[in-house]
Formats: C-alpha cells, structure tokens, sequence
C-alpha cells in the first residue's frame, strides 16, 4: 500500500513561509520560492498546483507554467514572483519517478532501511527556476552568467541523475527501495544558537523516521521534530522547510 503526505513551516529569517508541499494519491510536489523574489510564496504555490495536475507531457514540454503565468499576470503580480523550485516525485506500480527542477533535497530509503541523500546545489545559491522557460531574455540572461550546473554531493551510494530537458530525474524502483522523500533546500539550514549548521544528513533522517506512514505522516513527524526534537537538539530552521514523501507498506 502506498502512502504519501507532505508539509510546509516557516524559517526564523521569513516573516513569510515561502516554500509549499502538496500530496495526492500518487504524487507529491515541494516548491521553494526566491527569497528574494517579491511574492514568491505566491508563485510557489501557483507553480505547485500547476504541478500537481500536470501530465509527464506537459512537463517535459514546459507547458504546465503556461496556467502558473496566466494567474501570476491576472493577479497583476511580477513575473519573478514565479521564481521557485519545484520537486515532483511521482508513485509508479514498480517505484518512484522523481524530477528537480532547480536545486533541494531528495532521499530514499533501501528495503534494508539504508538512507541515500542527494543534495542539489546551484553556484551563488542561483538555481535554475523554471520560470525562466517562460522568457527567452532571462534564459539568455542566466546563461550568459555561467550559472546552471548542479552540484550534487550526498551518500556515496547515490544514484546518478539523468539530465533531461530543464529538470534532473531519478528513478527508484519499488523492488529495491520502500520510500523517497523530497524536500527544499531549507533541510539544510538547521543551525544552532553560534550559526553552526547542522549536517542535512542527521535532520533527514530524522524527519525520515516515523511510528507509522499512514494518514498525515510527514506532517506529524514535522511537527513534532519542529517543535519538540530540534529544540532539544538545540538548532533551529534558519529557512523555510518542505518535505513530502511516498512511501510503501510491506504489503503490495
């Protein structure tokens, strides 16, 4: 049996959460607005919805940020407030299909219970958003730059990724692993009190550790890591955090 859930909390830095998660029946979308992007709270959650529905095809096309742009000018909002990252892992009979576009946190899970963590990052913190699809100035503009090339680092035994169109791509398959879980790039800003960042590693596993997957999973071990387990640790989430996750139960 599959479950799925996802959940979003504000960093001590914002005044407002601007990352988002979505869960479905079979798919789970995290996005994480520009900082510094005027309404990206906005555009994150415009972008994920637009996600949630949107078919393999029209990812790969680009076509999904056609009703996300729509919105954003019918609201009269700037088109930077589109500036997001969005990661979308999808349940498939015989495992997890998982697109990033731009940077964040992807981990998974073996049937022997090993984590795997891939951390994507951009240099000068400058991911590649899909909105700049949306405008032939902005791509030039980003690539003129030399910015764009991921740089990944987590667990040794990490899958490659396969770069396809605007996106990474990974696949897990339901034989080998029992869960995946995505998230923004706020799973690495736990800091303490001197401004020592916590390593991604120790907070995912803990986040990836609940009593049962079933029903609001992610939400309640969010929560209770938020408000209970990382005081006591002694760190704090300095950004946004959003997670989602998909995961079996042992029964097909």
């Amino acid at each position: 049996m599959l479950h799925v859930d996802g959940h979003f909390a504000r960093g001590r830095s914002h005044a407002v959460c601007q990352d988002y998660a979505l869960a479905s029946a079979r798919r789970a979308v995290v996005s994480d607005g520009c900082s510094s992007a005027p309404h990206s709270d906005v555009g994150a959650r415009l972008l994920a919805h637009a996600a949630m529905s949107a078919s393999s095809t029209a990812l790969a096309s680009g076509a999904w940020l056609r009703e996300p742009r729509d919105a954003q000018r019918q609201l009269g909002l700037p088109a930077s407030c589109l500036d997001a990252t969005v990661l979308i892992a999808d349940a498939h009979d015989d495992g997890i299909a998982v697109s990033m576009f731009g940077d964040g946190v992807l981990a998974a899970r073996r049937r022997d219970g090993r984590l795997t963590l891939i951390e994507v990052s951009f240099d000068d913190a400058a991911p590649p958003y899909p909105s700049y699809a949306l405008s032939a100035e902005r791509t030039a503009a980003y690539a003129a730059a030399g910015l764009g090339t991921p740089r990944l680092r987590g667990t040794t035994d990490a899958p490659e990724p396969e770069p396809r169109g605007d996106a990474l791509h990974w696949r897990f398959s339901r034989d080998l692993w029992s869960g995946v879980l995505v998230g923004s790039d706020g799973l690495c800003a736990f800091a303490d009190g001197r401004g020592l960042v916590q390593p991604t590693t120790s907070v995912v596993q803990a986040l990836f550790r609940y009593p049962s997957p079933r029903g609001a999973f992610v939400t309640r071990r969010l929560r209770k890591f938020l408000s209970k387990e990382a005081p006591a640790m002694g760190i704090h989430p300095h950004d946004d955090v959003a997670l989602a996750a998909l995961c079996w139960s042992d029964e097909r």
